[in-house]
Parts: structure tokens; C-alpha cells; sequence
């Protein structure tokens, strides 16, 4: 009787490059890691769209890998 649902998990590597949530640009290599859930369904008299939708992502892994290689840590 539930709503379907989908889980995904994913990683991307990439550069710390440009202004964002991770302070200045240091140029250092991250490895993110995170996953994404949803929950479709109707929402009122309109077709089936998502519903509900969550993101997570290791910030705390995020930090620590600019931090080392700006050898703060």
C-alpha cells in the first residue's frame, strides 16, 4: 500500500574549484559520495510526479579531504 520508491547511490571526483558552500576554491581533489531517495505518486487529480525527495552527501568527508591536502589536518 506504499508509494513507489527509488534509491540511488552515486560518487563523482572532481576539483574544488569555484566560489560555493566549501569556503575559497583550493583546487583540491574530492571523491563525493552520497545518495538520493524519492517517492512518486499523485499529488491531487495531476499524473504520477515525485512526491517526496531526499539528497545526502558526507560533508564531514568533503572538508577533511580539502583540509589534508592544504595540510591543515
Amino acid at each position: 500500500m506504499l508509494p513507489p520508491r527509488a534509491a540511488i547511490r552515486w560518487s563523482l571526483d572532481g576539483k574544488h574549484e569555484g566560489p560555493g558552500a566549501f569556503a575559497e576554491p583550493t583546487g583540491a581533489h574530492v571523491h563525493v559520495m552520497g545518495i538520493c531517495h524519492a517517492e512518486f505518486g499523485p499529488y491531487g487529480e495531476q499524473p504520477p510526479t515525485v512526491r517526496r525527495e531526499w539528497a545526502l552527501f558526507d560533508e564531514i568527508a568533503i572538508w577533511k579531504q580539502i583540509l589534508m591536502q592544504m595540510g591543515e589536518f
